[in-house]
């Protein structure tokens, strides 16, 4: 599984999860080759605010994978 991390990589146990960074930038320009290159999108806690701008709403609904926003609210 291939996880697009933006912020800080997460540790886990599991041996077969690939973590890549991505920035909010990446995700905005490429939304079609993150969707079939990843498996799933996490944004983390430190980039939750500014992953929440007006701008990125249409990148998350167009984005063919789950997105998570880890420890949002």
């Amino acid at each position: 599984m291939n996880i697009g991390v933006i912020g800080k990589t997460p540790e886990v146990k599991e041996q077969n999860v690939n973590f890549m960074n991505v920035s909010l930038d990446e995700l905005e320009l490429n939304v079609n080759k993150i969707s079939t290159e990843l498996d799933a999108v996490f944004i983390m806690k430190e980039y939750l605010e500014q992953a929440g701008g007006n701008q990125y709403a249409r990148v998350y609904g167009e984005l063919k994978i789950p997105i998570f926003f880890i420890q949002s609210k």
